[in-house]
């Protein structure tokens, strides 16, 4: 328990604070103030906030939203390779006479020239393949088929040829894994139609008049 001179210190401090803040609002000093304005809005938004996280939707609900909005949690496509690279000059007869070679049984070691890159290519999602091979390499291998040497692909760095052991498509996990996601995409999506509306509704109570270019340049430089 606070002591007697603690809570007179503490009346003494809201009693400060309360007359400044009448005497500011008499100085009009909250007006034309960023702050304050930013600080209302924020308040304003909370509400909205407020109440759509404390909603708990059926499961059936969730379930809904997930298959609508499947895309958004999705596992990325995911592809593992082992790729020779052939260099940037490489002609077509010498691309040829590898992949034949390469398909009859020969060992990658012997046509993979000499680069920093990684003769092999754990399961990894696009943006980690062209990351390391440059952009489109992932795509280059959409069609490609399984267990057999396969190309030319033409990276940033040259020409490669690959030999694709193992592609994933993208697919949506359990929904009790991604439960608790799906439902704070639903509370976001939700937040948005309420503050809009609320927005709305409030607007429809003033009597709103548009600025022209001019007025607005006008209006935003004071």
């Amino acid at each position: 328990m606070p002591t007697a001179q603690e809570l007179s210190g503490m009346q003494d401090t809201l009693l400060r604070e309360e007359i400044l803040v009448r005497e500011a609002r008499a100085l009009g000093l909250d007006q034309n103030d960023l702050i304050v304005r930013n600080r209302l809005v924020q308040k304003m938004e909370f509400l909205t906030t407020s109440l759509s996280q404390a909603l708990e939707p059926e499961e059936a609900v969730l379930r809904a939203h997930l298959e609508q909005n499947s895309d958004r949690f999705a596992l990325q496509a995911e592809v593992a390779f082992e790729q020779v690279y052939l260099g940037q000059g490489a002609t077509h007869d010498d691309v040829s006479a590898a992949l034949d070679a390469l398909n009859a049984g020969a060992s990658s070691e012997r046509y993979n020239t000499s680069s920093l890159l990684p003769t092999m290519q754990p399961l990894a999602p696009r943006r980690q393949v062209d990351g390391r091979f440059g952009q489109g390499f992932f795509v280059a291998l959409k069609d490609m088929p399984l267990r057999a040497w396969g190309g030319p692909v033409q990276s940033g760095y040259g020409i490669h040829l690959v030999y694709l052991l193992e592609r994933n498509a993208p697919q949506l996990p359990p929904f009790e894994s991604i439960k608790e996601d799906v439902l704070f995409d639903w509370r976001r999506g939700l937040t948005n139609e309420l503050s809009e509306a609320q927005f709305q509704t409030l607007k429809a109570k003033y009597d709103v008049e548009t600025l022209g270019p001019a007025q607005l340049t006008d209006r935003l430089s004071q």
